[in-house]
């Protein structure tokens, strides 16, 4: 006869293996506590192992083992079971042994760990309170009820004292019912746990906090908080510091850490504004930078053991014009974006208005250079976008304070103009500039447009002027205007250019008592950036690209 083997119910699927999910749910439909095991990885319900809400929130805290597999919290041993102690209140497992002090035998009664014992301690249950208070010679016994929050204490009569008296039948037996309702906290486990703490609802949130494993003497801060003591002693060493100190701390409330001075080379420059260096840099008065590489270090032992490791003796990029001692780099902000943020970064310090450190790579840069045995010093630098839709040819210019007022403010002017030329473009600044640099450009557009005007006796127009010197009309006309040299005649509602040959004597001799060094056209070696880059697009069977730049960024659109 073939039987059929009942398969077996696998308990780690989410099924209590005291009940078999009878007790998932109480009598008001919630879902009873699930403990799982770390061993045997079985579930059970915190009903079922009769621990308490309490209880069975911190057992979920650590590591819990069921009764069967229960070890020693001490020495992690199974071992001897007989001796392992329960405490009634984490339901960790202690052998008496190991416990400290080592305890003789197991406890009768409830028994709480040393970690427990740091918490308050647990008051007589309201339930024994009302048990106690039944002191007669009857007995009560505990009756089972369907509500677990609910239990009855019945009492029996008492055996009669006279043997010879019949006892009365079960169905006319006189039974007491007494219905005591108590919380499910307070139930007694049958290991004889008191189930309910004493705690407020701020004491509850608190061991909750820490997983009821740190009391509130060990969790206070009052170590660790200073005193009035510890703040005399700190204010004391903070005054003899600052009394120590070359450089007097500025004032949090009302300055902002600012770096005075940079070291570049072999000069000391100081700062003119404020650069958006890294908060640990910008904390130091003195910023070291290598004028090779354009690394910034805060110390001076870094920048002499960079110094002596820097392999870099002039910009990257290529060298596209040389003139005796004095060279011009063009360097890719794609190819080249540290070395390019670096300088960015270096040079708001002396500009007012300069917003672009980061996005470097739309943009090329063209630096100047004085070459000794020694290598390549930086003295200056402009950038420009690699395609400008205003042909823009200048985005950013700068002049080292200590190269100034010789002449290289000028040279670089030039020299931008120089490489519109070559582009076939009338070029122009990019807008706004800064104080120093609109008095440089107004001194090289008067140069220039007096220049032309000079030998000049034929009639001749703006445009003619523009053509043959690369400026814009805009800035020819506001030249003019600045030296009046430009009328209004009111009866045709014309203008007019007036040369005045005196001014214009005086200014170029001027110009040239100062021996100021020249741009000479013969010494550059440069193909334009987009000649090249479409000449490559052709080559490779792509699209070419513009780039058009806006207020705050750029992008690069194709076009056919």
């Amino acid at each position: 006869m073939n039987t059929r083997q009942r398969r077996q119910v696998d308990y780690t699927l989410g099924i209590c293996f005291r009940c078999n999910g009878e007790f998932d749910f109480d009598a008001e439909g919630i879902r009873q506590v699930m403990l799982k095991c770390h061993d045997c990885h079985r579930n059970v319900h915190a009903l079922c192992t009769e621990l308490n809400d309490i209880t069975a929130e911190i057992v979920q805290t650590y590591n819990w083992q069921c009764v069967d597999c229960k070890s020693c919290l001490v020495c992690l041993s199974k071992n001897v079971e007989d001796k392992i102690v329960i405490c009634s209140s984490c339901d960790r497992g202690y052998h008496t042994f190991c416990c400290n002090p080592p305890l003789r035998h197991i406890p009768k009664d409830d028994w709480y760990c040393n970690q427990c014992l740091s918490m308050p301690s647990p008051p007589s249950s309201p339930a024994k309170q009302v048990c106690d208070s039944l002191q007669d010679n009857r007995t009560y016994r505990l009756r089972k009820c369907p509500t677990p929050t609910v239990k009855y204490l019945e009492m029996k009569q008492p055996r009669q004292q006279d043997e010879n008296i019949e006892p009365k039948s079960s169905s006319s037996a006189k039974r007491l019912r007494l219905r005591l309702t108590v919380n499910e906290d307070d139930r007694q486990s049958k290991r004889g746990r008191k189930q309910k703490f004493g705690l407020s609802k701020e004491e509850e949130m608190f061991y909750k906090t820490f997983g009821y494993k740190l009391s509130e003497e060990e969790a206070s801060i009052e170590r660790g908080t200073p005193r009035e003591r510890d703040r005399e002693q700190f204010e004391k060493a903070r005054l003899k510091a600052e009394k120590k100190s070359p450089v007097k701390p500025a004032n949090s409330d009302t300055e902002i850490p600012k770096i005075t001075t940079i070291s570049f080379g072999r000069y000391m420059i100081d700062t003119w504004y404020i650069a958006p260096y890294p908060e640990e840099y910008a904390q130091s008065y003195i910023l070291y930078i290598c004028e090779y590489c354009m690394k910034y270090m805060k110390s001076s032992f870094v920048a002499g053991r960079h110094k002596k490791k820097c392999t870099a003796r002039h910009p990257p990029g290529d060298e596209i014009y040389r003139d005796g001692a004095i060279s011009i780099f063009e360097v890719d902000g794609r190819k080249n974006k540290m070395y390019c943020q670096n300088l960015c970064l270096m040079a708001k310090m002396f500009l007012d208005h300069k917003t672009l450190y980061y996005d470097v790579e739309p943009f090329l840069f063209y630096i100047m250079t004085e070459a000794d045995e020694h290598g390549y010093h930086f003295v200056g630098y402009f950038s420009k976008e690699k395609r400008s839709s205003m042909n823009y040819n200048v985005s950013c210019i700068l002049t080292l304070p200590v190269f100034q007022r010789k002449g290289y403010g000028q040279f670089l002017i030039d020299f931008s103009y120089l490489l519109s030329k070559k582009e076939n473009k009338i070029g122009t600044p990019e807008r706004p500039l800064s104080d120093l640099g609109l008095l440089s450009y107004r001194s090289y557009w008067k140069t220039v447009v007096f220049k032309h005007l000079k030998d000049q006796r034929d009639p001749i127009s703006i445009e003619d002027l523009s053509r043959h010197s690369g400026l814009t009309p805009d800035d020819i006309i506001s030249t003019l205007e600045n030296n009046q040299m430009l009328t209004f005649d009111t009866n045709t509602k014309t203008y007019s250019i007036s040369i005045n040959p005196q001014l214009i004597e005086s200014h170029l001799n001027y110009v040239n008592q100062k021996n100021y060094i020249q741009v000479k056209p013969e010494n550059l070696s440069w193909t334009p950036f987009a000649i090249l880059q479409d000449r490559l697009a052709g080559l490779l069977g792509e699209n070419p690209k513009l780039t058009i730049k806006n207020a705050d960024e750029s992008m690069d659109i194709d076009v056919d």
